[in-house]
């Protein structure tokens, strides 16, 4: 499970400084949580960006990792996030 989207993008809208959005990943395994990579590319052109987090977090009855993903333009990006046997994908859309 990943989030919060809704705020990401209200954000993105708002603000002059859209290099970056706030996105907490909670994984399915939580034995062993290594470090977190995730790996943005825009679905309509070339930008491509990394980000990686080994911090982790709990709140609300979840351990989560809180990460910032670089988002350079508005677009429908796709999420690609792996931390040891924890994998997952999904595509948001941020708008201008």
């Amino acid at each position: 499970m990943a989030g919060n989207f809704a705020a990401d993008e209200q954000l993105f809208i708002a603000t002059q400084q859209r290099s970056a959005v706030k996105i907490y990943w909670i994984p399915l395994h939580v034995g062993h949580m290594p470090e977190l990579a995730v790996q943005a590319t825009l679905l309509s052109g070339h930008a491509y960006a990394h980000a990686y987090q080994n911090q982790v977090a709990a709140g609300g009855g979840y351990v989560f990792y809180p990460s910032v993903v670089p988002i350079p333009v508005p677009g429908t990006w796709k999420l690609v996030a792996r931390a040891g046997s924890n994998t997952g994908s999904l595509s948001p859309a941020v708008s201008p």
